[in-house]
């Protein structure tokens, strides 16, 4: 099951590699202030944190008392920020433009209120479902008309995706091998696809002649869908000049770059060969491995990028490992290449996961040799390899793998 914080914060791993530095200036102060009321949550701890120009930096913190909280100061930048309240039993996370007058955030750390605007499902509910959210501001209204556009694709994703479970099941009984493949390979799909709906979403909302700070914030929200990059490009070269050179328009631009550069990189790499063909990280018992070997081995070989922290990695390795577990037989090898700089971490997920593959690990996060070398500017990541060293794919999907694997072995 996939919770919202989940959806929307597992960006955090590739946040740090995504890093995004102000510019030099002289410092501007923008007063701010937030209110808020809060029912079953007594004493919680509620956060204010910069939320799309930094890896969400905590500004302020504050704590809840008499059912109420407030925040007053003044900012170096103006932009969009988040609210954060977290619970045992919630995760609440508003987004808010600052600085305002005044905002005001009505919540319930229970979910008892309901708003009637946004989308609730049991896997993933919108935190604003259960927020009201009062402010004068108009780049606040504006922002709230880009949330309600993406809560109603998210809400289409999930109801798409039950639609195609459904239609897939009716084939079981068909006696048609092959069309029931069609729609298993039409469901897996869908899991690819979640991103592709939020990003339309953006889309959309910019098409309607939205502001320019706004637009910054869509396009920034969905930095992650790389197919989209071409687009948001357009979207953010047709800003004016005043807000592309601003603090949230440099950070715009970094990452717009960053995507370029690594779907520019897939194409460079696929057909090259691996000069070295030893990987530099040591196995968990700080043992070197011999991949050469293990690629010579086999005559495919994932090198899979992940990390215990990167939520889409611990999602996506399970996948892969299940064609691993088919094919490992007719040599299909698996190589898992950590981005960890802490080994408690690693070895935790190692043993939760429990997946049976090489695994190794620099213990040096993003700034390992290896990552260097290959490359590798966001995860999970990986390279398909033969038995000579050479890549032969990059990112590749489960189903283009397996249909790889079907054709080669």
């Amino acid at each position: 099951m996939i919770s919202f914080r989940d959806a929307f914060q597992v960006v955090a791993g590739l946040l740090l590699l995504l890093s995004c530095t102000k510019q030099e200036k002289e410092r501007a102060e923008y007063p701010y202030r937030i209110t808020g009321n809060v029912r079953n949550c007594e004493g919680c701890e509620v956060e204010l944190k910069s939320d799309v120009t930094s890896d969400f930096e905590l500004v302020d913190s504050t704590f809840v008392k008499n059912g109420s909280f407030s925040f007053r100061g003044e900012l170096p930048d103006s932009g969009f920020y988040e609210v954060t309240l977290e619970t045992p039993a919630a995760f609440i996370g508003v987004n808010v433009f600052l600085p305002s007058d005044s905002i005001h955030l009505t919540i319930d750390a229970e979910h008892k209120i309901r708003t009637n605007k946004f989308y609730v499902n049991e896997q993933m509910p919108s935190p604003f479902a259960h927020v009201f959210v009062s402010s004068a501001s108009p780049i606040q209204a504006e922002l709230e008309k880009y949330l309600l556009m993406r809560d109603s694709l998210w809400a289409k994703f999930f109801d798409d995706k039950d639609t195609m479970v459904v239609k897939f099941r009716k084939t079981y009984d068909s006696g048609d091998q092959a069309l029931v493949q069609q729609w298993a390979d039409s469901v897996e799909n869908m899991r690819y696809r979640f991103p592709n709906y939020l990003s339309y979403a953006a889309d959309l909302f910019i098409g309607q002649g939205a502001g320019p700070e706004a637009t910054m914030f869509a396009i920034i929200d969905n930095r992650n869908d790389r197919m989209a990059t071409e687009r948001f490009r357009k979207y953010f070269n047709a800003l004016p000049a005043a807000y592309r050179k601003g603090h949230e328009g440099s950070c715009l631009d970094e990452y717009l770059k960053e995507n370029e550069e690594r779907n520019k990189n897939n194409q460079r790499f696929v057909h090259s060969r691996i000069r070295n063909l030893d990987l530099l990280g040591k196995t968990p018992q700080g043992e070197e491995v011999d991949e050469s070997a293990i690629f010579k081995h086999n005559k495919l070989t994932l090198v899979e990028f992940w990390a215990s922290w990167c939520g889409p990695c611990r999602m996506e390795m399970p996948r892969y490992y299940t064609l691993y577990e088919q094919y490992k037989g007719k040599g299909f090898g698996f190589i898992a290449v950590s981005m960890d700089n802490k080994r408690d971490m690693w070895l935790k997920a190692i043993a939760q996961d429990g997946l049976d593959v090489h695994h190794i690990s620099e213990l040096k996060g993003p700034n390992g040799d290896d990552m260097r070398r290959f490359e590798i500017k966001g995860i999970p990541a990986n390279m398909l390899v033969d038995a000579t060293g050479k890549i032969i794919a990059v990112d590749i999907s489960r189903i283009d793998l397996r249909n790889k694997l079907e054709e080669s072995l």
